[in-house]
């Protein structure tokens, strides 16, 4: 886990099918938001079967994920 990365979260989508949440703390959150889109935009379009498909980015700080997380984490 990179040091701008807080944790993982294995959750199921609405469609039962697997997924993990990434939140990041402040420290990446000083990049310029330009850099950060970018690669978010590169990761959107990345199609590998050793690579985490990226499904959405949700820029609100607070998210209320509920009865969806589960309590084990992703390492």
């Amino acid at each position: 886990m990179r040091m701008s990365e807080d944790c993982d979260y294995k959750m199921l989508q609405h469609t039962g099918e697997p997924v993990a949440v990434k939140t990041f703390n402040q420290l990446s959150h000083m990049r310029p938001h330009e850099v950060q889109m970018r690669e978010f935009e590169v990761l959107k379009k990345v199609n590998h079967e050793s690579i985490v498909k990226l499904l959405a980015i949700e820029e609100e700080i607070f998210v209320n994920v509920g009865g969806l997380c589960a309590k084990s984490r992703v390492k």
